[in-house]
């Protein structure tokens, strides 16, 4: 799950390393149809509010969403987020499931990630950007500049 890709051991926070983890995520066609689709789950310390989901990584051409860490650590819990992002644990006989509905100008996708994968992986992002110490992380020079050159 690190940069490699490989170990079980978190990064050191003293070295700022972006974090993956590969997985099957269930896809919700209808009621009680889904089909499995390869996704990747990433972050990296440049963009510390923000997680990667990059959907059918086995496809020609993958939809990759921005999602908040933030809206996905509280998903674990309860119901989260707003617009085009939702996030809920699942109940009783999916309590073991993450629900993400996206919502897109042509499509809705409901995305099922297992608990313990969103679990694992957001604590590794934990390891490389402690929550609250994102702003740390930013390079708000660099920010400012890509700003004033999309006038």
């Amino acid at each position: 799950m690190s940069a490699r890709g490989s170990g079980m051991v978190p990064p050191q926070r003293s070295r700022p390393a972006a974090c993956t983890r590969s997985l099957l995520l269930g896809a919700v066609l209808g009621p009680g149809v889904a089909v499995e689709v390869k996704s990747v789950l990433r972050f990296h310390p440049d963009d510390p509010y923000a997680v990667h989901l990059d959907i059918g990584t086995d496809m020609r051409t993958p939809v990759t969403w921005i999602l908040s860490r933030e809206v996905l650590t509280a998903g674990l819990t309860g119901p989260s987020g707003m617009g085009d992002v939702l996030v809920r644990r699942g109940t009783e006989d999916d309590a073991d499931t993450v629900f993400v509905l996206l919502k897109g100008e042509e499509a809705t996708a409901l995305m099922c990630i297992p608990v313990l994968d969103l679990q694992t992986f957001l604590a590794w992002t934990e390891c490389v950007v402690p929550p609250g110490m994102e702003g740390e992380h930013l390079d708000l020079d660099a920010l400012v500049h890509d700003l004033l050159a999309l006038s």
